[in-house]
């Protein structure tokens, strides 16, 4: 797999995930996911060739964390669309435990 055929599989899981939790990413968060997909697979490929898989996976289930927790966010931002995950409910999951774990750290 290319490393952009990576990014583009972490990102459509990712949104798919969001799908199957009912709702899906707004505008501005889906560039940011989309961007933290290319990140993460930049990331993916800079590992030793027998740690990638394991670093696929890490990726898959920790953007999942981040698609919950963004839902969690939505309910407590006051203005958030139903049934949209948006830049407010990123930033908030974020900054709650996210800038932390890969691959999402600063």
């Amino acid at each position: 797999m290319k490393k952009k055929e990576l990014k583009q599989h972490i990102f459509r899981g990712a949104r798919a995930y969001a799908a199957w939790k009912g709702v899906k990413f707004g505008h501005g968060s889906e560039g940011d996911i989309e961007r933290f997909a290319g990140q993460a697979a930049d990331k993916i490929f800079a590992e030793p060739a027998d740690q990638q898989d394991a670093r696929r996976g890490e990726a898959d289930e920790n953007f999942r964390r981040l698609i919950d927790q963004m839902i969690v966010e939505g309910v407590l931002v006051h203005d958030n669309p139903p049934g949209v995950i948006g830049e407010k409910t990123l930033e908030r999951a974020l900054d709650k435990k996210f800038r932390i774990m890969w691959p999402f750290e600063d």
